[in-house]
């Protein structure tokens, strides 16, 4: 008699834990997208906030502005949109880089805006990217829901807790300062110049990692369509910076006056004298001229008026970009 009641015993203990389980489940949905062992996140939906663009017409979609790390990007969504969204929705114009969702399944989806295609790849490692497309707690039909859905956090707190959570090397501090040595700037550019600076100066730029491992060994920013990209070492300093631009039509001579003004006779150019370039009835149309910075510093400017005034602007620090490199691979073996 007492072993048949122990027997019913552990058949109802083992019914009730089924039923536990199945209730809880019932809690979701879709599946979560983290295990509350390594859940933070999400965020708000924040339309206030600089890195946040809230999308017209729907209240249950947002996009967030990178830099983001991966694991970043796989917690922040309070909701992981469907691909249909891309379309389906008014997003941001004129994106650089594709847009993103980042599944729970660990696959990232991209869509090119120039392009008007989706792709969807596999990759461990974030691509160069505009924005990450998230969803809010409510936002239906969606492929899956963070565990924390509904207790997002202010996107600055995200980024505190993330960094650490993750241990991340090299946290960016946004530090804002500029190079002492300003004779060479260009467009009040300079080498040496400070992330927080430069993304100041060029409020559309688009920032992105250089990360390896849970190293953050760079970053690299574009904006106005390509026109302008800057490459900085671990420490947010500006090492390499190029821009395309176009001036009202003047001459190669005059152009070619105008920055002598500014920077001084120039080191270095290609096909014909400086003499020749100079002298208004040569009608010169296109010359490359190159200055010294300093030991291993240059700035490489190139005028082409054959059409319009077009100006291709080049400042690189060689020293400083073999040192990123260097630290770079360094990274990379100790993975």
């Amino acid at each position: 008699m007492t072993s048949n009641l122990y027997s019913i015993s552990l058949i109802l203990v083992f019914l009730l834990s089924q039923l536990a389980v199945k209730t809880q489940a019932g809690d979701f949905p879709t599946s979560p997208l983290t295990s509350s062992s390594t859940a933070y996140g999400p965020v708000k939906r924040d339309c206030d906030h600089s890195r946040i663009v809230c999308i017209e017409g729907n209240q249950t979609i947002f996009a967030v502005k990178g830099p983001l790390t991966s694991r970043q990007a796989k917690h922040i969504c309070p909701s992981t949109p469907m691909q249909t969204e891309f379309k389906r929705n008014r997003l941001p114009s004129n994106m650089l880089n594709p847009m993103l969702i980042v599944n729970e399944d660990k696959s990232i989806i991209e869509y090119s805006q120039l392009q008007n295609n989706i792709q969807k790849t596999a990759s461990e490692t974030l691509p160069k990217f505009s924005y990450l497309l998230c969803g809010t707690s409510d936002h239906k039909p969606n492929s899956g829901r963070h565990i924390n859905a509904n207790n997002p956090m202010p996107f600055d707190t995200f980024l505190d807790k993330s960094l650490a959570a993750e241990q991340v090397k090299n946290i960016p501090t946004y530090t804002k300062f500029e190079a002492p040595d300003r004779k060479f700037a260009f467009h009040e550019v300079a080498l040496g110049d400070s992330l927080a600076y430069i993304t100041t100066l060029i409020p559309s730029s688009e920032v992105n990692y250089e990360i390896v491992g849970t190293h953050i060994a760079g970053y690299h920013i574009n904006a106005k369509h390509r026109d302008i990209t800057g490459r900085f070492d671990q420490e947010e300093r500006l090492y390499e910076f190029t821009a395309s631009l176009q001036e009202e039509n003047i001459s190669l001579s005059s152009a070619l006056n105008d920055l002598m003004e500014l920077y001084g006779k120039p080191v270095a150019k290609g096909r014909y004298s400086l003499d020749h370039d100079l002298d208004p009835a040569n009608n010169a149309k296109q010359g490359t001229y190159i200055w010294k910075i300093w030991e291993g510093a240059y700035l490489t400017i190139s005028i082409d008026t054959t059409k319009n005034t077009n100006i291709m602007v080049k400042m690189l620090d060689i020293s400083q970009a073999e040192k990123a490199a260097e630290y770079l691979s360094k990274i990379k073996k100790q993975i």
